[in-house]
């Protein structure tokens, strides 16, 4: 299988709900702003939504991404807070 060129799909400046699943524990959300922050400087207010257990938590935050490498770096950054599980 080749990879293909996906270039054309990302129209910039771009708008998404960036959500992130982690583990539950107090300042996590804080830790995925910081590393967000690092590449996409701005206030945030993240939207946590506890799992039915409380053992996780789905935090939702709306991005404006100007370029590909900045979301390649804000996945990165944010890939590398303890505690993260998953990134959509």
């Amino acid at each position: 299988m080749t990879q293909q060129d996906t270039s054309d799909v990302w129209k910039f400046p771009c708008q998404m709900t960036f959500k992130v699943m982690t583990v539950a524990r107090e300042g996590i959300d804080t830790d995925v702003i910081s590393a967000i922050q690092q590449h996409l400087p701005g206030d945030y207010s993240p939207v946590i939504n506890p799992s039915r257990k409380g053992n996780y938590y789905s935090i939702s935050i709306p991005l404006t991404f100007m370029t590909k490498a900045q979301v390649d770096a804000v996945y990165q950054s944010v890939h590398a807070v303890d505690g993260v599980k998953i990134i959509l």
